[in-house]
């Protein structure tokens, strides 16, 4: 009876490395699945709305608009005697497609209601405002 020696007994301990291999594989899942969100190059306050807020679908053409009415399409100012050219081309590549403005939330009203106007003329039948929900 050698209760005393503990030198033989050799100290048994759960192997880990299956645990850490399924931790990694996760995570990697997770970083190949997850949604990238495209860089917002402008920085605008958007517009906040207490009704669900309206996302992009991925087929959606999106336009913002600053505060100060300048218009970007993926982060290049478009400038207004090309906006019209630009919508008419959305407009005809996909009547129905839809498309999304994100506005600043100090823009003036009067300026969102053009952009829209002029949306419709060119013959884009669905125009949504982009909101963040409060």
């Amino acid at each position: 009876m050698d209760f005393l020696n503990t030198s033989n007994r050799r100290k048994q301990e759960p192997d880990l490395t299956p645990l850490i291999n399924i931790i990694f594989l996760i995570l990697i899942f997770f970083l190949l699945t997850a949604a990238i969100a495209p860089n917002e190059d402008i920085l605008i306050e958007p517009v906040v709305s207490e009704l669900e807020a309206a996302t992009a679908n991925a087929d959606n053409a999106v336009i913002t608009i600053d505060a100060t009415g300048v218009v970007f399409k993926q982060g290049q100012e478009i400038e207004t005697p090309k906006l019209k050219m630009l919508l008419a081309g959305i407009a005809q590549v996909e009547p129905s497609q839809a498309l999304s403005i994100k506005a600043d939330a100090t823009l003036d009203a009067n300026a969102l209601i053009e952009l829209m106007v002029l949306a419709r003329e060119v013959g884009i039948e669905s125009v949504a405002l982009m909101t963040v929900r409060r």
